[in-house]
């Protein structure tokens, strides 16, 4: 199992990041920053990146924000003011000049990603068969921009304008079509080969379904890899025995309404087991967190915020147990967050691991008058985290 590993980043035109390189990446990334500095955004691009810009996936990522999908088009309060995807380009807007696309890959360009904003037209064509018959066909071809304003104010010119985001990967192209009727526009909608994305998992700031993480132990039930999941349980509770998915008998009562499944434990000297949720949030971070690196062997996992629920003494030992398994499994990890402990327990465990490369990265606005404003990345290996750590840096 070979692990595809990005060795750099490069992002255009995305969200708040309109020109950002990240010359080098480790095996264990985290990604510090002020509020609404573009953290989560990076970490969303590279769920992007690794779907290949799917189009459920670009659906979900909308959804989350609020923000309105595909689906919103057919129902009575759909925001006519926004298309679909388009508070995903910079400055919350689809670019009306030609070649302006949101950038996502290395920055060598061997493994680039490319969404672009595009028109279709579409014409009616009239012809006749070789008897004479009329025939109508339909004529569909992506019109520059610059000819948008002109082709409109033509009151001869017979043609439909409909918005289209066309996705390309590495001479792979996909075109999505941003039209309510999706019918009509199915001959243009294709995925891109799934051959072409990379493995991986994503943890948001949220907790995951229980039903999504008893597919991932089921994978993983009567394997060597079931150990992981128990001795992963117990930094936080050392008494635990076991673990298992259960039907939730009771589920309207839980904190996951929707799900049937819940996960149960075992511990030492109780003959009855526990629901996991009734043991705190931090186990369930840690649940979700081992579970997720098993589920993306051979690629990378994506983790938003990722003390959540997680005591600043543990998290040297989570972060230990990310370090191994990221290095068994060839996982990358790119995670995000807002604590100094967390970056002070980032920065022991990394140093101890000379094997692994630990790289902090902080995201903020540039203060040069070069670029004021904008949202860069400036990368600390293991050697500069201890000054890092010991300034003034703002990490929240």
């Amino acid at each position: 199992m070979a692990l595809l590993m990005l060795s750099s980043l490069q992002i255009k035109n995305f969200r708040s990041l309109q020109d950002v390189e990240i010359p080098k990446l480790g095996l264990i990334n985290l990604i510090v920053g002020n509020n609404n500095s573009g953290k989560s955004s990076l970490i969303e691009s590279l769920l992007i990146l690794a779907n290949n810009a799917d189009e459920e996936v670009l659906n979900n990522l909308a959804y989350q924000h609020g923000e309105p999908t595909l689906i919103d088009q057919d129902e009575e309060d759909f925001l006519p003011a926004f298309q679909p995807f388009e508070s995903f380009f910079s400055h919350r807007k689809f670019p009306m000049e030609d070649g302006v696309k949101i950038v996502i890959g290395e920055l060598d360009g061997l493994n680039i990603l490319t969404i672009e904003h595009d028109f279709k037209k579409e014409e009616m064509i009239r012809l006749e068969d070789d008897e004479g018959n009329p025939l109508r066909r339909i004529k569909r071809e992506i019109i520059p921009k610059s000819e948008i304003s002109e082709k409109l104010d033509d009151p001869d010119f017979n043609l439909r304008i409909n918005s289209i985001l066309r996705v390309e990967n590495k001479n792979v192209i996909n075109r999505i079509s941003l039209e309510s009727d999706r019918r009509r526009n199915s001959t243009l909608s294709r995925s891109l080969d799934s051959k072409l994305n990379i493995p991986h998992s994503y943890i948001p700031t949220s907790f995951l379904d229980p039903d999504e993480l008893a597919l991932d132990w089921d994978k993983l039930v009567l394997t060597p890899y079931q150990d992981h999941i128990i001795e992963a349980l117990q930094i936080i509770e050392p008494s635990l025995e076991n673990i298992s998915f259960v039907k939730s008998i009771n589920y309207r009562r839980s904190r996951y309404r929707t799900s049937q499944r819940t996960p149960i434990v075992k511990l030492t000297n109780h003959s009855q087991p526990f629901p996991l949720s009734s043991m705190g949030d931090g186990i369930l971070r840690i649940l979700q967190l081992v579970l997720k690196l098993h589920s993306a062997r051979g690629g990378i996992l994506l983790i938003d915020e990722f003390d959540n629920g997680l005591h600043h003494s543990v998290q040297a030992k989570v972060w230990e147990l990310v370090f191994s398994l990221a290095q068994a499994l060839k996982i990358q990890v790119f995670a995000t967050t807002h604590s100094l402990d967390c970056v002070k327990a980032f920065s022991r465990v990394s140093k101890n691991r000379d094997d692994i490369e630990g790289i902090l990265i902080q995201i903020g606005k540039s203060s040069r008058k070069s670029n004021f404003g904008d949202v860069i990345a400036n990368v600390l290996d293991e050697n500069q985290l201890a000054t890092f750590i010991n300034s003034d840096f703002e990490v929240r």
